[in-house]
Protein backbone atom coordinates (compact mmCIF):
# COMPACT_ATOMS: atom_id res chain seq x y z
CA UNK A 1 0.00 0.00 0.00
CA UNK A 2 1.52 3.30 -1.13
CA UNK A 3 0.90 6.75 0.33
CA UNK A 4 -0.20 9.85 -1.54
CA UNK A 5 1.69 13.10 -1.04
CA UNK A 6 -0.76 14.44 1.59
CA UNK A 7 -0.68 11.08 3.39
CA UNK A 8 3.13 11.18 3.52
CA UNK A 9 2.85 14.64 5.08
CA UNK A 10 0.43 13.31 7.70
CA UNK A 11 2.88 10.56 8.63
CA UNK A 12 5.77 13.03 8.80
CA UNK A 13 3.73 15.34 11.04
CA UNK A 14 2.90 12.42 13.30
CA UNK A 15 6.49 11.16 13.50
CA UNK A 16 7.68 14.63 14.47
CA UNK A 17 5.85 14.09 17.76
CA UNK A 18 7.26 10.63 18.52
CA UNK A 19 10.15 10.20 20.90
CA UNK A 20 13.02 7.96 19.83
CA UNK A 21 12.03 5.14 22.21
CA UNK A 22 8.47 4.99 20.84
CA UNK A 23 9.69 5.00 17.25
CA UNK A 24 12.31 2.32 17.92
CA UNK A 25 9.69 0.13 19.62
CA UNK A 26 7.29 0.50 16.70
CA UNK A 27 9.98 -0.29 14.12
CA UNK A 28 11.19 -3.31 16.07
CA UNK A 29 7.65 -4.68 16.29
CA UNK A 30 7.61 -4.80 12.49
CA UNK A 31 11.15 -6.05 11.92
CA UNK A 32 13.75 -6.45 14.69
CA UNK A 33 16.56 -5.91 12.19
CA UNK A 34 15.25 -2.48 11.16
CA UNK A 35 17.44 -0.03 13.07
CA UNK A 36 16.57 3.66 13.38
CA UNK A 37 20.19 4.79 13.08
CA UNK A 38 20.56 2.86 9.82
CA UNK A 39 17.49 4.61 8.41
CA UNK A 40 18.11 8.19 9.54
CA UNK A 41 21.81 8.23 10.38
CA UNK A 42 23.49 9.15 13.64
CA UNK A 43 22.74 12.57 15.10
CA UNK A 44 19.75 13.24 12.84
CA UNK A 45 17.27 15.91 13.93
CA UNK A 46 13.66 15.05 14.70
CA UNK A 47 12.56 16.44 11.34
CA UNK A 48 15.25 14.46 9.51
CA UNK A 49 14.22 11.28 11.34
CA UNK A 50 10.54 11.79 10.48
CA UNK A 51 11.35 12.37 6.81
CA UNK A 52 13.80 9.43 6.56
CA UNK A 53 11.49 6.94 8.30
CA UNK A 54 8.51 7.99 6.16
CA UNK A 55 10.50 7.52 2.97
CA UNK A 56 11.88 4.17 4.15
CA UNK A 57 8.37 2.98 5.04
CA UNK A 58 7.09 3.94 1.59
CA UNK A 59 10.08 2.46 -0.26
CA UNK A 60 9.92 -0.81 1.69
CA UNK A 61 6.15 -1.17 1.79
CA UNK A 62 5.52 -1.04 5.54
CA UNK A 63 3.82 2.36 5.79
CA UNK A 64 0.42 0.92 6.74
CA UNK A 65 1.98 -1.45 9.28
CA UNK A 66 3.84 1.52 10.80
CA UNK A 67 0.57 3.42 11.11
CA UNK A 68 -1.03 0.45 12.89
CA UNK A 69 1.97 0.03 15.21
CA UNK A 70 1.99 3.78 15.88
CA UNK A 71 -1.67 3.83 16.88
CA UNK A 72 -0.90 1.17 19.48
CA UNK A 73 1.82 3.41 20.95
CA UNK A 74 0.04 6.74 20.42
CA UNK A 75 -3.74 6.08 20.55
CA UNK A 76 -4.65 9.79 20.66
CA UNK A 77 -2.55 10.89 17.68
CA UNK A 78 -4.99 12.65 15.28
CA UNK A 79 -2.61 12.34 12.32
CA UNK A 80 -2.49 8.55 12.71
CA UNK A 81 -6.27 8.34 13.15
CA UNK A 82 -6.78 10.24 9.90
CA UNK A 83 -4.23 8.10 8.07
CA UNK A 84 -5.71 4.86 9.37
CA UNK A 85 -9.19 5.87 8.25
CA UNK A 86 -7.97 6.84 4.78
CA UNK A 87 -5.93 3.68 4.29
CA UNK A 88 -8.66 1.29 5.41
CA UNK A 89 -12.05 2.88 4.94
CA UNK A 90 -11.37 5.78 2.62
CA UNK A 91 -12.14 9.44 3.19
CA UNK A 92 -15.87 9.35 2.39
CA UNK A 93 -17.00 7.65 5.62
CA UNK A 94 -18.98 10.04 7.86
CA UNK A 95 -17.24 10.98 11.09
CA UNK A 96 -19.97 9.45 13.24
CA UNK A 97 -19.56 6.08 11.49
CA UNK A 98 -15.78 5.83 11.55
CA UNK A 99 -15.37 4.39 15.04
CA UNK A 100 -17.94 1.63 14.56
CA UNK A 101 -16.69 0.73 11.10
CA UNK A 102 -13.06 0.72 12.18
CA UNK A 103 -13.95 -1.59 15.03
CA UNK A 104 -15.64 -3.92 12.55
CA UNK A 105 -12.86 -3.73 9.95
CA UNK A 106 -9.95 -4.06 12.41
CA UNK A 107 -7.37 -3.13 9.81
CA UNK A 108 -7.54 -6.50 8.06
CA UNK A 109 -8.12 -7.32 4.43
CA UNK A 110 -7.60 -5.22 1.34
CA UNK A 111 -9.74 -3.50 -1.29
CA UNK A 112 -8.88 -3.16 -4.97
CA UNK A 113 -9.57 -0.80 -7.82
CA UNK A 114 -11.36 -3.08 -10.31
CA UNK A 115 -9.33 -1.95 -13.34
CA UNK A 116 -6.05 -2.42 -11.47
CA UNK A 117 -7.12 -5.84 -10.20
CA UNK A 118 -8.10 -7.01 -13.68
CA UNK A 119 -4.81 -5.78 -15.12
CA UNK A 120 -2.72 -7.46 -12.41
CA UNK A 121 -4.55 -10.77 -12.70
CA UNK A 122 -4.24 -10.80 -16.48
CA UNK A 123 -0.53 -10.06 -16.22
CA UNK A 124 -0.01 -12.86 -13.70
CA UNK A 125 -2.27 -15.44 -15.38
CA UNK A 126 -0.22 -15.29 -18.56
CA UNK A 127 2.84 -16.39 -16.58
CA UNK A 128 1.29 -19.35 -14.72
CA UNK A 129 1.19 -22.84 -16.21
CA UNK A 130 -0.07 -26.31 -15.43
CA UNK A 131 2.69 -28.95 -15.26
CA UNK A 132 1.64 -32.51 -16.07
CA UNK A 133 3.31 -35.78 -17.01
CA UNK A 134 2.91 -39.53 -16.57
CA UNK A 135 5.29 -40.76 -13.86
CA UNK A 136 6.07 -44.34 -12.84
CA UNK A 137 3.21 -44.31 -10.33
CA UNK A 138 0.62 -42.41 -12.34
CA UNK A 139 -0.12 -38.89 -13.51
CA UNK A 140 1.73 -36.05 -11.78
CA UNK A 141 0.23 -32.56 -11.85
CA UNK A 142 1.38 -29.28 -10.40
CA UNK A 143 1.64 -25.57 -11.10
CA UNK A 144 4.60 -23.44 -12.18
CA UNK A 145 5.25 -19.86 -13.21
CA UNK A 146 7.68 -17.90 -15.32
CA UNK A 147 10.45 -16.05 -13.49
CA UNK A 148 12.45 -15.38 -16.66
CA UNK A 149 11.89 -15.53 -20.43
CA UNK A 150 12.36 -19.30 -20.50
CA UNK A 151 12.63 -20.18 -16.79
CA UNK A 152 9.84 -21.70 -14.70
CA UNK A 153 9.77 -22.07 -10.93
CA UNK A 154 7.85 -24.94 -9.33
CA UNK A 155 8.27 -27.50 -6.53
CA UNK A 156 10.93 -30.19 -6.39
CA UNK A 157 8.30 -32.77 -5.47
CA UNK A 158 6.37 -31.91 -8.65
CA UNK A 159 9.46 -32.61 -10.78
CA UNK A 160 10.97 -35.36 -8.60
CA UNK A 161 10.27 -38.26 -10.99
CA UNK A 162 11.80 -36.35 -13.91
CA UNK A 163 14.84 -35.28 -11.90
CA UNK A 164 15.43 -38.92 -10.97
CA UNK A 165 14.67 -40.21 -14.48
CA UNK A 166 15.60 -37.63 -17.17
CA UNK A 167 14.13 -39.92 -19.83
CA UNK A 168 10.75 -38.44 -18.84
CA UNK A 169 11.74 -34.90 -19.87
CA UNK A 170 10.08 -35.13 -23.28
CA UNK A 171 6.80 -36.19 -21.64
CA UNK A 172 6.45 -33.10 -19.45
CA UNK A 173 3.78 -30.69 -20.67
CA UNK A 174 3.71 -27.10 -19.46
CA UNK A 175 0.32 -25.68 -20.38
CA UNK A 176 -0.07 -21.89 -20.35
CA UNK A 177 -3.33 -19.97 -20.91
CA UNK A 178 -5.50 -22.90 -19.77
CA UNK A 179 -8.54 -20.98 -18.59
CA UNK A 180 -12.13 -19.98 -19.38
CA UNK A 181 -13.08 -16.69 -20.98
CA UNK A 182 -15.71 -14.27 -19.70
CA UNK A 183 -18.45 -16.31 -21.38
CA UNK A 184 -17.35 -19.51 -19.66
CA UNK A 185 -15.82 -21.01 -22.81
CA UNK A 186 -12.70 -23.06 -22.19
CA UNK A 187 -9.46 -21.85 -23.75
CA UNK A 188 -7.35 -24.83 -24.74
CA UNK A 189 -4.06 -23.30 -23.75
CA UNK A 190 -0.54 -23.01 -25.12
CA UNK A 191 1.58 -26.14 -24.77
CA UNK A 192 5.30 -25.95 -24.14
CA UNK A 193 8.05 -28.44 -23.27
CA UNK A 194 11.23 -28.46 -21.27
CA UNK A 195 14.54 -27.89 -23.00
CA UNK A 196 15.90 -31.26 -24.21
CA UNK A 197 19.24 -30.66 -22.47
CA UNK A 198 20.35 -28.62 -19.44
CA UNK A 199 16.72 -28.15 -18.45
CA UNK A 200 17.27 -28.41 -14.67
CA UNK A 201 18.87 -25.17 -13.50
CA UNK A 202 18.59 -25.64 -9.73
CA UNK A 203 16.59 -27.62 -7.20
CA UNK A 204 16.40 -28.60 -3.56
CA UNK A 205 14.23 -31.21 -1.81
CA UNK A 206 11.61 -30.67 0.85
CA UNK A 207 12.41 -31.18 4.54
CA UNK A 208 11.36 -34.30 6.43
CA UNK A 209 9.27 -32.12 8.76
CA UNK A 210 7.13 -30.90 5.84
CA UNK A 211 5.23 -34.20 5.93
CA UNK A 212 4.81 -34.20 9.71
CA UNK A 213 1.89 -32.38 11.31
CA UNK A 214 2.91 -29.77 13.87
CA UNK A 215 1.31 -26.86 15.69
CA UNK A 216 4.02 -24.45 14.55
CA UNK A 217 6.34 -24.61 11.52
CA UNK A 218 9.74 -25.94 12.66
CA UNK A 219 13.00 -24.45 11.34
CA UNK A 220 14.32 -26.09 8.18
CA UNK A 221 17.63 -26.05 6.37
CA UNK A 222 18.24 -23.20 3.92
CA UNK A 223 18.83 -25.80 1.18
CA UNK A 224 15.58 -27.71 1.76
CA UNK A 225 13.25 -25.38 -0.10
CA UNK A 226 11.28 -27.90 -2.20
CA UNK A 227 11.95 -25.97 -5.38
CA UNK A 228 12.89 -26.70 -8.98
CA UNK A 229 14.02 -24.07 -11.46
CA UNK A 230 13.60 -25.46 -14.98
CA UNK A 231 14.28 -24.17 -18.48
CA UNK A 232 11.77 -24.26 -21.34
CA UNK A 233 12.61 -25.19 -24.90
CA UNK A 234 11.91 -21.60 -25.99
CA UNK A 235 11.71 -18.13 -24.37
CA UNK A 236 7.93 -17.90 -24.23
CA UNK A 237 8.19 -14.83 -21.99
CA UNK A 238 9.57 -12.76 -24.85
CA UNK A 239 6.69 -13.52 -27.23
CA UNK A 240 3.00 -12.61 -27.32
CA UNK A 241 0.36 -15.04 -26.23
CA UNK A 242 -2.49 -15.66 -23.88
CA UNK A 243 -4.86 -12.69 -23.70
CA UNK A 244 -2.81 -10.16 -25.62
CA UNK A 245 -0.34 -9.53 -28.40
CA UNK A 246 2.20 -7.93 -26.08
CA UNK A 247 5.10 -10.07 -24.80
CA UNK A 248 4.01 -12.39 -22.02
CA UNK A 249 6.94 -11.42 -19.77
CA UNK A 250 7.36 -13.10 -16.39
CA UNK A 251 6.61 -12.56 -12.71
CA UNK A 252 9.16 -10.21 -11.19
CA UNK A 253 10.98 -11.37 -8.10
CA UNK A 254 11.04 -8.64 -5.45
CA UNK A 255 14.06 -6.49 -4.73
CA UNK A 256 12.62 -5.44 -1.36
CA UNK A 257 10.82 -8.19 0.54
CA UNK A 258 7.45 -7.36 2.10
CA UNK A 259 7.03 -8.51 5.69
CA UNK A 260 5.04 -11.73 6.08
CA UNK A 261 3.04 -10.79 9.17
CA UNK A 262 0.15 -12.61 10.84
CA UNK A 263 -3.30 -12.02 9.33
CA UNK A 264 -1.88 -10.37 6.19
CA UNK A 265 -3.47 -11.25 2.83
CA UNK A 266 -2.09 -14.04 0.66
CA UNK A 267 -3.48 -14.63 -2.83
CA UNK A 268 -2.62 -17.68 -4.94
CA UNK A 269 -2.93 -18.20 -8.71
CA UNK A 270 -3.03 -21.95 -9.28
CA UNK A 271 -4.14 -24.99 -11.28
CA UNK A 272 -5.95 -27.00 -8.58
CA UNK A 273 -6.45 -30.67 -9.45
CA UNK A 274 -4.92 -29.97 -12.91
CA UNK A 275 -7.95 -27.80 -13.72
CA UNK A 276 -8.01 -24.45 -15.48
CA UNK A 277 -6.24 -21.56 -13.80
CA UNK A 278 -7.98 -20.32 -10.64
CA UNK A 279 -7.41 -17.46 -8.23
CA UNK A 280 -7.78 -17.82 -4.46
CA UNK A 281 -8.02 -14.49 -2.64
CA UNK A 282 -7.76 -14.62 1.14
CA UNK A 283 -7.68 -11.24 2.93
CA UNK A 284 -6.71 -12.67 6.33
CA UNK A 285 -4.38 -15.53 5.48
CA UNK A 286 -0.89 -15.63 6.98
CA UNK A 287 -0.57 -17.61 10.20
CA UNK A 288 3.14 -17.56 11.00
CA UNK A 289 6.68 -17.79 9.62
CA UNK A 290 9.16 -20.28 11.06
CA UNK A 291 12.30 -19.18 12.91
CA UNK A 292 14.59 -19.84 9.93
CA UNK A 293 12.45 -17.81 7.53
CA UNK A 294 12.04 -20.82 5.23
CA UNK A 295 8.35 -21.65 5.73
CA UNK A 296 5.19 -19.58 5.99
CA UNK A 297 1.85 -21.05 6.97
CA UNK A 298 -1.36 -19.62 5.58
CA UNK A 299 -5.13 -20.10 5.25
CA UNK A 300 -5.55 -19.55 1.49
CA UNK A 301 -7.40 -22.53 -0.07
CA UNK A 302 -5.55 -24.91 -2.39
CA UNK A 303 -6.00 -28.46 -3.72
CA UNK A 304 -3.79 -31.16 -5.14
CA UNK A 305 -2.11 -29.74 -8.25
CA UNK A 306 -1.64 -26.35 -6.59
CA UNK A 307 1.91 -27.22 -5.58
CA UNK A 308 4.33 -24.79 -7.21
CA UNK A 309 1.87 -21.89 -7.37
CA UNK A 310 2.95 -18.27 -6.90
CA UNK A 311 1.69 -16.54 -3.73
CA UNK A 312 1.13 -12.79 -3.66
CA UNK A 313 0.56 -10.19 -0.98
CA UNK A 314 -2.32 -7.73 -1.02
CA UNK A 315 -0.50 -5.56 -3.57
CA UNK A 316 0.08 -8.56 -5.88
CA UNK A 317 3.80 -8.72 -5.22
CA UNK A 318 5.31 -12.21 -5.29
CA UNK A 319 6.08 -13.32 -1.73
CA UNK A 320 6.11 -17.13 -1.64
CA UNK A 321 6.02 -20.47 -3.48
CA UNK A 322 3.13 -22.67 -2.31
CA UNK A 323 4.21 -26.26 -1.69
CA UNK A 324 2.25 -28.19 0.93
CA UNK A 325 -0.75 -28.56 3.19
CA UNK A 326 -1.41 -29.94 6.63
CA UNK A 327 -0.56 -33.69 6.56
CA UNK A 328 -3.80 -34.24 8.52
CA UNK A 329 -5.90 -32.95 5.61
CA UNK A 330 -7.96 -36.18 5.55
CA UNK A 331 -9.27 -35.32 9.01
CA UNK A 332 -9.06 -31.59 9.63
CA UNK A 333 -6.53 -29.47 7.78
CA UNK A 334 -5.44 -26.52 9.89
CA UNK A 335 -3.02 -24.81 7.52
CA UNK A 336 -1.35 -24.63 4.13
CA UNK A 337 2.35 -23.92 3.75
CA UNK A 338 4.62 -22.04 1.35
CA UNK A 339 8.29 -21.17 0.87
CA UNK A 340 9.06 -17.44 1.33
CA UNK A 341 10.49 -16.11 -1.92
CA UNK A 342 13.26 -14.41 0.05
CA UNK A 343 14.63 -17.82 1.09
CA UNK A 344 14.76 -18.89 -2.55
CA UNK A 345 16.48 -15.71 -3.73
CA UNK A 346 18.95 -15.95 -0.85
CA UNK A 347 19.86 -19.47 -1.98
CA UNK A 348 20.22 -18.46 -5.63
CA UNK A 349 22.48 -15.58 -4.62
CA UNK A 350 24.53 -17.76 -2.28
CA UNK A 351 25.25 -20.41 -4.93
CA UNK A 352 25.87 -17.88 -7.69
CA UNK A 353 22.77 -18.60 -9.78
CA UNK A 354 20.78 -15.39 -9.36
CA UNK A 355 21.61 -14.55 -12.99
CA UNK A 356 19.26 -17.33 -14.09
CA UNK A 357 16.25 -15.33 -12.92
CA UNK A 358 14.83 -12.57 -15.10
CA UNK A 359 15.38 -8.94 -14.18
CA UNK A 360 12.63 -7.25 -12.14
Amino acid sequence: MQLSGPQKNLLIESLMGWNELTLTKALNSLNPSRQLVAIAGAGASRAQIALAVTQDAVDNYYAFELVVAGRAERPNDPHLDTLYTQLTLGESVPDESQVALQRYYRGKGVVYDPQVLRHELERIERCVCRIRYLGPNGWIAGTGFLVGPDVVLTNHHVMKDVIENPALVADVELLFDYAVDAAGVELGGTRKQLAPADWLLDSSPHAATDTQASATPPPTDADELDHALVRLSEPIGNTGGGWGADPRRWIALPVVFPNLVADAPLNIVQHPEADRVKVAIEPVSILQVNASGTRVRHRTPTLGGSSGSPCFDGDWRLVALHHAGDPNFDRLALYNQAIPIKALIDRMTRIGKSNLIGSP
